[in-house]
C-alpha cells in the first residue's frame, strides 16, 4: 500500500500543467512549442483555405462542392494509415506538401498560366491540410505525458483558435497589393508557415506501437535515450525504466 500511495501522490502532483513545468522539462519545452505552432498554423490554414475559396476562380459553387468532397476524403486517410505507416510521416507529409502546394501557386499566377491551376493546388492544400488536421490531434495527445496530456492539448486547442481567427484577415490579404498577385498572396501567407511548422516537427518522435509516457520523468529519460540512439522502447528494460518502483505500469498506443 505505500507503494501505491506514493505513485498516486506522484501522478496528482504532476496533474496540472503550468509554465513552471514547461521551462524546466527541455523535451516538454520542444514539445510544447513544435505541436502548439503546428495546431496555430494548421488551423489558420483550414480555415484561411476556406474563406478564400471566394477569391479564387471559376463557380463558387462547384469550387465549395469540390472542397467539401476533398475534405471528408482528408480526414478519412489517417483512419487507414496512421496505425500502417506511422504518425510522423502521415503528419509531415500532410502538412508539408498542404504548404507547398499553396506557395506554388504564386507560379501559375505569375506565368500566366489557366486559372484552373491555381484552383488545382489550392484544392490540393484543402486535402493534405485536412488530413494534418485529423492527425495531429492523435499525434500531439500522445507526444504528452498522461498527468498532463488532457490540460496540454486543451492549452494547445485554445492556441489553434487564435490561428482561426486571423484568417480571415489573410483570406483577404491580397487586396492590398491587387493586380496579379491578388489571389496568389493569401495562399503563399498561409503556406509558408505551414512548411516552416513541417520542418519542425520533423524532430519530434513517432509514437506508434510506442509505451507512452506517464510522467514528466518518463519524458525525461525518454530525452535521454534518444540522445543515446535509443527510441521509446517495448520491451522488459523499458517498462521497468517508465514504472514508479515497479508498480506503475506504462500505456501502450494502439498499433
Amino acid at each position: 500500500m505505500p507503494k501505491v500511495e506514493e505513485t498516486k501522490g506522484l501522478f496528482e502532483a504532476d496533474t496540472q500543467f503550468s509554465l513552471r513545468q514547461v521551462f524546466q522539462s527541455r523535451e516538454l519545452r520542444t514539445r510544447v512549442l513544435i505541436v502548439y505552432s503546428n495546431m496555430f498554423v494548421i488551423a489558420m490554414v483550414y480555415y484561411g483555405l476556406t474563406l478564400n475559396v471566394t477569391n479564387l476562380g471559376g463557380d463558387i459553387f462547384i469550387n465549395f462542392l469540390i472542397m467539401a468532397v476533398l475534405e471528408t476524403i482528408g480526414f478519412a486517410v489517417p483512419t487507414f494509415l496512421l496505425d500502417r505507416v506511422g504518425r510522423k510521416p502521415v503528419y509531415c507529409v500532410s502538412i508539408l506538401v498542404a504548404g507547398l502546394a499553396c506557395v506554388i501557386s504564386l507560379f501559375p499566377v505569375m506565368f500566366g498560366a489557366p486559372e484552373w491551376a491555381v484552383i488545382a493546388l489550392c484544392m490540393t492544400g484543402r486535402l493534405f491540410v485536412c488530413t494534418a488536421y485529423g492527425v495531429i490531434y492523435v499525434y500531439g495527445a500522445e507526444l504528452f505525458p498522461t498527468v498532463i496530456r488532457a490540460s496540454a492539448m486543451g492549452t494547445g486547442v485554445t492556441v489553434s483558435r487564435v490561428g482561426s481567427l486571423i484568417s480571415p484577415y489573410l483570406a483577404d490579404v491580397g487586396i492590398l497589393v491587387g493586380g496579379k498577385l491578388e489571389n496568389a498572396l493569401p495562399l503563399v501567407v498561409m503556406g509558408s508557415p505551414a512548411i516552416l511548422v513541417g520542418l519542425f516537427s520533423l524532430w519530434l518522435p513517432e509514437t506508434k506501437g510506442t509505451r507512452l509516457p506517464e510522467t514528466l520523468e518518463d519524458l525525461d529519460r525518454f530525452r535521454s535515450k534518444r540522445r543515446c540512439g535509443g527510441c521509446y522502447g517495448t520491451g522488459d528494460e523499458d517498462i521497468k525504466e517508465m514504472t514508479v518502483e515497479g508498480e506503475a505500469e506504462g500505456l501502450t498506443a494502439t498499433r
